[in-house]
């Protein structure tokens, strides 16, 4: 059996030649546009990656810039608060300095009030009680003594405001006259003035007074001074209470 190798360069190069073409279909109008969808598709997905890496970019610098945001917050929220907490405990420290301050006004005047009523009562206690022993001392000197007890009590309220004699007398200078609640015999007017003359005082003359009840005034011009048994007794009782 003979076998024939010989080549058929004719059918070998229409064989190639038909490669070619088929080559060139595919490649124009098969692996052309399938090459360009895959480019196209992978240009979108790397654009689609580039914006995506992009968005992710932006997330991450907008999530940082509201974690400062959050951080900086936070501070001026703790920063305010502490403000607040101070400016609470300083308008509650100065509302208690104010209440006490006026606490202790409520408390001084309240005091005060209750001393001035205090006070007020005991003088007019004082007062009332001088002029019923005045009169009363008056009454029991006049019943058992007459006259004469006015002297005993003269020399008595000048013996006890010398002071507040010599005083008057040494402002009011000459020409004093002394008022009385009774009529004064002679022998009595030369006792009065030798005790007025032991202190240091001369009198121009004597006048009766009957609004006064027990004691005597001095009177010179404007200046009077009052010296009865009713002050007498209410010093008296004053220096004691």
């Amino acid at each position: 059996m003979h076998m024939d190798f010989s080549i058929n360069w004719i059918t070998l190069l229409a064989s190639i030649f038909n490669l070619l073409l088929l080559y060139i279909i595919f490649k124009r109008y098969l692996f052309g546009p399938l090459v360009n969808i895959i480019r196209k598709k992978k240009e979108e997905w790397q654009k689609k990656d580039e914006e995506l890496r992009k968005r992710e970019e932006e997330i991450k610098q907008a999530y940082a810039k509201l974690e400062e945001e959050k951080k900086r917050l936070k501070a001026e929220l703790e920063a305010m608060r502490e403000r607040m907490e101070k400016e609470i405990e300083e308008e509650k420290k100065k509302l208690l300095e104010e209440a006490q301050k006026k606490a202790d006004t409520v408390y001084k005047h309240t005091v005060n009030a209750a001393h001035a009523e205090a006070a007020r009562i005991i003088e007019e206690a004082t007062k009332e009680v001088g002029k019923i022993i005045t009169i009363s001392t008056t009454n029991i000197l006049n019943n058992f003594l007459g006259t004469s007890s006015q002297v005993c009590l003269l020399k008595m309220l000048f013996k006890r405001f010398a002071g507040d004699i010599k005083q008057y007398a040494f402002k009011a200078g000459k020409g004093i006259i002394l008022e009385l609640p009774w009529y004064v015999l002679p022998e009595e007017e030369k006792e009065i003035r030798q005790c007025l003359e032991e202190i240091g005082v001369s009198i121009a003359g004597i006048k009766v007074n009957p609004d006064i009840i027990s004691g005597f005034r001095l009177v010179y011009k404007d200046y009077v001074l009052d010296a009865t048994l009713n002050r007498y007794i209410s010093e008296a009782i004053g220096d004691r209470i």
